[in-house]
């Protein structure tokens, strides 16, 4: 009996000591479990927050591009100021560009487009920032306003001249800041009828003040038309577009004083003066002291010597001797010239559509 109860207590300890290692293994697997599960919550935490910030980014974008819709709808001079936040993971170069928009988030690109010019500069970096956004009616600056322009546009009338006509536009450039800058002005204008110069094409503004730069257009004669472009100042980063229409009228508008003159073939001259009139205006041309039922080639020719339409013509006089036809006056301003000859006499005479 003494030997049995020595075994006994023997295999007590033996399994005592077997529990504690499975006990240590338990813990262990226990312990890689835990670590397992915290790194894939992780993990997660971690692609859930670049998601939030991915989309923060995408929100401040959108911002901006709204704002500038904003000022746009509203037409030249309108203004709006917009903060934006940034999280972290925007880095690199804040491009505006063309119509577009664009930041890096943690390497890749995320872009904004709008249906109209954009300008100017964007923040690079994490953190909050305030945008000054301003409408210059085909276009809108954005960003701190380094510098402000009046007029923020040109968009003039004018007539149709019988001579070159000059006309003078004076810009003025403001300083913003507490810096000198520098500013550099080029010009996208194609059209020959006018044409458009600047009196300075870079300038240097000292801080918080401003100078002027005058536009000239040369505006050729007997020209119709609306002519556009663009004046684009650069400071650095930051831009601005300008818009510049220059439309050239016939002079018909009910303000404009005018008056047609038409001479006769039969040494008389008679006028018809018009406080005003809309083009197309109808004049009459006639002649009288030709052979009678005879035919007569008649030929009307605008100040640049070309044929207007339907002419030269060939005519039959009346039994009396005289013809008359209704003409529209086409909106070309200066001398017009009437030829008319038969078998037996030749004649010259001119008229004159002139804009006052």
């Amino acid at each position: 009996m003494v030997e049995k109860t020595t075994i006994s207590k023997m295999n007590f300890k033996c399994r005592k000591g077997q529990g504690g290692v499975e006990y240590i293994v338990l813990l262990s697997f226990t312990v890689v479990f835990f670590l397992i599960v915290i790194y894939v919550v992780n993990d997660q935490l971690s692609l859930v927050n670049q998601q939030q910030r991915l989309e923060q980014a995408k929100f401040a974008l959108s911002e901006i591009g709204n704002a500038a819709k904003d000022v746009y709808q509203q037409g030249a001079g309108a203004q709006k100021e917009v903060t934006v936040t940034f999280p972290q993971g925007v880095a690199g170069p804040g491009i505006v560009i063309n119509n577009t928009l664009q930041i890096t988030f943690e390497g890749s690109d995320l872009t904004y487009f709008l249906p109209f010019p954009i300008s100017g500069s964007i923040p690079n970096s994490t953190g909050s920032f305030t945008l000054i956004l301003v409408s210059y009616g085909s276009s809108v600056a954005i960003g701190s306003s380094i510098f402000s322009l009046s007029p923020t546009g040109i968009s003039d009338s004018y007539c149709s001249p019988a001579e070159l006509l000059i006309v003078n536009k004076d810009i003025t450039i403001i300083n913003n800041i507490n810096e000198s800058i520098d500013v550099n002005m080029s010009i996208a204008w194609s059209d020959w009828a006018v044409n458009f110069s600047l009196s300075n094409y870079s300038v240097t503004i000292p801080s918080y003040d401003s100078t002027n730069i005058t536009a000239t257009f040369d505006i050729y004669p007997n020209v119709l038309g609306v002519y556009s472009g663009t004046i684009t100042y650069s400071e650095g980063n930051y831009s601005v577009i300008m818009p510049v229409i220059i439309s050239v009228e016939s002079c018909a508008g009910g303000q404009v004083v005018s008056y047609i003159t038409v001479q006769t073939f039969n040494d008389s001259t008679y006028s018809y003066p018009e406080s005003q009139f809309y083009l197309p205006e109808i004049s009459t041309i006639s002649t009288n002291g030709w052979f009678p039922n005879s035919e007569v080639t008649l030929d009307l020719r605008d100040p640049n010597n070309f044929s207007v339409d339907t002419f030269p013509k060939t005519v039959t006089v009346n039994s009396t001797g005289g013809y008359s036809e209704q003409w529209e006056v086409n909106g070309i301003f200066g001398t017009y010239t009437i030829i008319a000859n038969s078998s037996e006499y030749n004649a010259t005479t001119t008229f004159t559509v002139t804009p006052c």
